[in-house]
């Protein structure tokens, strides 16, 4: 379930029910059809961090238009139901099996749809078809594909995973004021973050569709047009996402400290050539192999099956000395979180910087841990100067925004372990340690990391 009475599209509002119901009540519009007596909360406003609404013109709605008069009297959408966000979006196919029974597939988690009806009020005919004509536009928000990092691949749709009771944001038990000051609505905004949730890749694929008008007889005393719509949201990504929470805060690395004991172990050229040994794989950590309990000593193991082709890259170079920088995700007992990276390059850029996590239950410090211990490896091989590389977890998307063209698609800067294609950073098994390795001899002074983590729900 989902609070239905407020939702953004590509950071617009679409629809926030205390802000309608206050502008039709104070426009005199109560119609007959709706079942406004069920009026939201007096302190939405100060949950999303508003000052109290008054009308339109005065709070400059995301609809007002000072250059077309009738947007003012539109009083906005009244969501009255929206179906899609109440059941978990997975499948899974069931094969049968030789003998009896059957074999489960994979766990697929399908895009979510959701369907959105409620009702266009304004105090007159064409300031509801002004609201519609709004509603459509809002809905193919330009964000969608003017933004050079997002492409054509969908806004975020930002909601309410519950209303909370008001004394869950530090107000009075039962509160049916108004919250105004500002003090207040920043403290009770803060409180109210972890209810917000977010769903990615959302975009408009059938309407707004108008199913029944009311009232729509222009010139007829007393007239107040309301039109009822449909419309059909799907967000591709199929999680929900909470609020992010910093890991890291954008933080330089301190190169003065960093360690003057190489990272690699010098060997003979000669020695090493004469034993097959290639020295340009001394600059790769060597891991040793995990214990097959399947493997007979006494018999020879079978040969492994031919591996497609993978072309290394030769520009991910191990650092010889180096500075590092921690952090420690947390979070709940029953869901996971990714993680959104973003390395600034400073005035110079840097080079080689490595990324590891390690799963941490038990609280050790880093150097407790080795590299061959990481559930998971990210090497940068470089971010130019003045540029900022970002891994985005939740959007799946690397993204470099960069002075001379702006942002462009990163990917050819971060590999895996070895200079192998990556995995993305997804914590399953919370607490996790997240240690990045600079070069200390090819970092910026002024380079900086920053890291997220963002919880992510199944419904």
């Amino acid at each position: 379930m989902i609070y239905e009475g407020w939702a953004t599209l590509g950071d617009s509002e679409l629809w926030n029910a205390q802000r309608t119901y206050t502008y039709a009540m104070e426009a005199g519009l109560r119609p007959k059809r709706l079942n406004m007596k069920k009026c939201p909360p007096t302190y939405l406003n100060a949950l999303l961090g508003d000052a109290p609404y008054t009308d339109p013109v005065s709070d400059a709605a995301p609809w007002y238009d000072a250059t077309i008069p009738e947007s003012a009297g539109f009083a906005g959408l009244w969501v009255e139901s929206l179906e899609g966000f109440d059941g978990r979006n997975v499948s899974r196919e069931v094969s049968p099996g030789i003998s009896d029974g059957g074999v489960l597939g994979r766990l697929r988690r399908n895009p979510r749809e959701v369907l959105v009806t409620g009702w266009l009020i304004g105090d007159t005919c064409c300031s509801v078809s002004y609201g519609l004509r709004w509603l459509a536009a809002a809905l193919a928000h330009p964000t969608a594909c003017s933004d050079a990092c997002g492409g054509c691949d969908g806004d975020r749709l930002c909601f309410l995973r519950c209303l909370p009771q008001s004394n869950e944001v530090g107000l009075p038990a039962c509160f049916d004021g108004t919250v105004s000051d500002p003090g207040e609505i920043a403290a009770v905004a803060a409180a109210a973050d972890r209810y917000e949730r977010h769903a990615y890749d959302v975009g408009v694929v059938e309407g707004p569709t108008v199913v029944e008008q009311v009232g729509m007889g222009c010139g007829c005393c007393g007239c107040a047009g309301i039109v009822r719509v449909e419309f059909r949201l799907v967000a591709a990504n199929p999680w929900v996402y909470l609020t992010p929470d910093e890991c890291l805060p954008a933080t330089p690395f301190d190169l003065s400290g960093a360690s003057d004991v190489c990272n690699i172990t010098w060997v003979d050229a000669d020695l090493a050539a004469s034993i097959g040994l290639d020295c340009n794989d001394l600059t790769s950590v060597q891991c040793e192999s995990e214990v097959n309990c399947l493997q007979d000593p006494l018999c020879p193991t079978p040969p492994s099956p031919p591996q497609p082709p993978q072309v290394p890259t030769t520009c991910v170079c191990a650092p010889i000395t180096t500075t590092r920088l921690c952090c420690t995700a947390t979070a709940g007992d029953w869901f996971d979180s990714t993680a959104v990276v973003e390395v600034y390059g400073g005035t110079t850029g840097l080079r080689n910087l490595f990324l590891r996590a390690f799963r941490n239950p038990l609280g050790f410090d880093a150097d407790y841990f080795s590299e061959c211990e990481a559930c998971a490896t990210l090497a940068i091989s470089y971010v130019p100067p003045f540029s900022t590389l970002r891994i985005d977890g939740v959007s799946r998307r690397i993204t470099l925004d960069c002075p001379q063209q702006q942002c462009i698609p990163g990917d050819a800067l971060v590999f895996g372990d070895d200079g192998q294609p990556f995995s993305w950073i997804d914590l399953e098994c919370l607490p996790t340690l997240i240690c990045v390795d600079a070069d200390s001899s090819q970092t910026a002074v002024d380079a900086t990391l920053a890291i997220d983590v963002v919880g992510r729900e199944p419904v």
